[in-house]
């Protein structure tokens, strides 16, 4: 009786999987393509999580750096592409998101993207890269630090949102920074 229920458990169990991985899609099973990469970045009501990119597998991201790079593609493309990559904490990833974040002449939402994604993806670890974008020439920018660190938290985080209060010019900037330090 004993031996019937677990092969009964374990025929169930091998049911289940195969019917998954059939009924997985082909992108999961060959691996993303630039164009399936695209139209996950190109929705609408329905955004990709983190979750979802590191479903899809680490192939999508050399697909995601390459559709930043393009000048072709539609800017939301581009600029979701950089915060897809937080999904995938790894070194050069995170070289990545700071030579978007520096990049001469950068659009102020290309930078605040990469300050955010660099908080997602490697919390406490980016503290000092965030917290440096505290002083950006931009107001986006430096709200998207604030907002940055008060998710990742910790000593820290808290220190440097508080030395960027005590010298932050605009009203709106100063109060983005307080709430952060709640």
């Amino acid at each position: 009786m004993h031996r019937a229920a677990s092969l009964s458990a374990l025929l169930g169990l091998a049911v289940a999987l195969a019917s998954s991985l059939v009924a997985a899609p082909a992108e999961a099973q060959a691996g993303p393509t630039r164009a399936s990469v695209r139209q996950l970045l190109s929705g609408i009501e329905d955004v990709p999580t983190d979750a979802d990119w590191r479903r899809v597998g680490d192939r999508a991201l050399p697909l995601l750096i390459e559709l930043y790079n393009d000048p072709r593609e539609a800017p939301y493309v581009r600029l979701r592409a950089v915060g897809a990559t937080a999904a995938f904490p790894v070194p050069a990833v995170r070289t990545f998101l700071r030579a978007v974040a520096r990049a001469p002449e950068q659009s102020d939402l290309f930078v605040a993207e990469a300050v955010e994604a660099l908080a997602r993806g490697f919390g406490a670890a980016a503290v000092p890269d965030v917290a440096a974008f505290l002083g950006h020439e931009e107001p986006v920018v430096r709200e998207a630090a604030a907002r940055a660190l008060a998710r990742v938290g910790g000593d820290d985080a808290r220190r440097a949102l508080r030395e960027r209060l005590r010298v932050e010019p605009l009203d709106y900037v100063r109060e983005t920074l307080t709430r952060a330090l709640r």
